[in-house]
């Protein structure tokens, strides 16, 4: 404002003199009106002055102008969960899927399900005629009966061998016996004959007890030698006898071989009959039939997928830096498209020992329930790893305000200490300014400085500047300033600030 000037300022103004050094003479009847044209504005700025000086001395501050107070939404700030989490885009995969394939060539003569049909495991799909015909698998039967039978008689007669021997053996062990008892005998004659001899020498007895003695000596050794052959005959025959059970017992392995390998060709040709229906293994949906009835397939052509959706694995790449916080059980959350919200949780079940070299990532493997069927195999999405969680504070976007890099919230509070409008404003002063001090017990908007963290959807953590407890304003903000008047919704006054995902 231009400084006031009183009368003792104004000093006339000297003309210069001329070439000659000679003070020209005024004309007065030009310079009367000159100076009243200098006076004039002089004499209103000093009477503004004047004025100005007047007003602050009886009112303490410039007038202000009457302005509504600021029509706002209210909210308490309320203490939520806050988590850390991390966003990832990767592939669902079933986590049972297999392709179905013939084991033999043939033709397709019948499909017997749709394409996109939940089957059960071992329905049948698709039918092949089959090369190998009932005949065969009847004429192999009656082979293996053929040899079945021959095991029988082999074994039969392995039992009749068995009973020979054992009776072989029987006569060996007789005949052993037989020998020792004629052995004895002989011994027994042989003293009795050694006693005799040196008794007929001195006359004491008879020649003729030496005769009897010598012919039952003779005896007793013929009939030892006896034994000894009837032992070697049974010996002998014992030993023929084990030769022929060793002979019928190998008859029976290479009949039971032969009735193996005739089992085994039933089995054969059943499973080529067999092999010309597919069936499905596991539970799951009937994928695309790139086939069609009277099409020539060979062993290994893929003929249809069978998709168990039931549960899903999704698979994320997760940075190296980190390794440290991954753990199995850790929450994951699945989205689609752009909504914020999760249509699935899940947890990790899977994390890979190894670190893939070109990305300088971790494999994480999380599974999810997928009862609905709402998700499908091979499908890109979101998920979401929830890294931790913690009590804080949550505010929405629309109560963030930014000055100069700093971050600014406004809290409803009551109107003391507010005697005029301070600091600058976060979107810009009302028409006509802000009023002036307002009563102590009506509301007014307080500008706070705020620490923001993460971005949860549409709201910020905030890690310092605000408690739970206080009230928020969410609405209105651009026209407000620190102090500023404001005027509650009663509609909307209770609502808390809603948490963010």
């Amino acid at each position: 404002m231009s400084t006031p000037h009183t009368d003792r300022d104004l000093q006339p103004i000297e003309p210069l003199p001329d070439g000659n050094g000679q003070q020209p003479v005024p004309n007065e009847s030009s310079s009367r009106p000159s100076l009243w044209l200098l006076l004039v504005p002089l004499l209103f700025l000093f009477g503004g002055g004047l004025l100005w000086r007047f007003i602050f001395a009886r009112g303490g501050g410039p007038p202000m102008m009457d302005v509504p107070a600021v029509r706002v939404k209210l909210a308490p700030v309320i203490s939520h969960t806050v988590r850390e989490t991390s966003e990832f885009v990767g592939l669902l995969e079933a986590s049972e899927r297999v392709n179905l394939s013939p084991r033999i060539e043939g033709r397709v003569v019948e499909i017997l399900v749709n394409e996109g049909d939940r089957v059960s495991a071992g329905t049948p799909i698709i039918q092949l005629r089959p090369d190998r015909n009932q005949a065969e698998v009847d004429a192999a039967i009656a082979n293996a009966s053929i040899q079945q039978s021959a095991l029988n008689g082999a074994q039969a007669e392995v039992r009749v061998v068995e009973a020979n021997v054992a009776s072989r053996q029987a006569e060996v062990r007789r005949a052993e016996a037989n020998v020792r008892r004629r052995e004895a005998d002989l011994d027994l004659a042989q003293i009795n004959y050694d006693r005799v001899v040196p008794l007929v020498s001195e006359g004491a007895q008879a020649r003729q007890a030496l005769d009897e003695r010598t012919s039952e000596l003779e005896s007793a050794r013929a009939e030892y030698e006896a034994s000894l052959e009837t032992l070697s005959v049974a010996r002998n025959t014992l030993a023929a006898t084990e030769q022929q059970s060793i002979a019928t017992r190998t008859n029976v392995s290479q009949r039971q071989a032969a009735l193996d390998q005739a089992r085994a060709d039933i089995n054969a040709l059943r499973e080529d009959l067999e092999y010309n229906r597919i069936v499905t293994p596991i539970d799951g949906i009937v994928g695309d039939i790139p086939v069609e009835i009277g099409d020539y397939v060979e062993a290994g052509d893929e003929l249809t997928t069978i998709t168990q959706n039931d549960r899903l694995d999704f698979k994320i790449a997760v940075p190296v830096e980190r390794a440290l916080d991954l753990r199995l059980g850790l929450p994951v959350e699945l989205r689609l498209g752009d909504s914020d919200e999760p249509v699935a949780s899940g947890k990790i079940e899977f994390i890979s020992p190894k670190v893939d070299e070109s990305s300088q990532s971790i494999l994480v493997e999380a599974r999810f329930a997928n009862p609905g069927g709402k998700f499908r195999d091979e499908q890109f999405a979101r998920a979401r790893i929830v890294w931790n969680a913690r009590d804080g504070v949550l505010v929405p976007t629309s109560a963030i305000a930014r000055l100069g890099g700093q971050a600014f919230v406004f809290t409803a509070e009551s109107g003391d200490g507010c005697t005029a409008p301070k600091g600058p404003s976060a979107g810009g002063r009302a028409p006509g300014g802000a009023a002036g001090s307002p009563p102590s017990d009506a509301p007014v908007a307080r500008q706070r400085p705020v620490e923001l963290g993460g971005l949860q959807g549409n709201n910020y953590q905030v890690l310092s500047g605000l408690e739970a407890g206080e009230t928020l304003i969410v609405s209105g903000i651009v026209k407000l300033t620190d102090c500023a008047a404001i005027a509650p919704q009663p509609d909307t006054a209770a609502g808390p600030v809603p948490p963010g995902r």
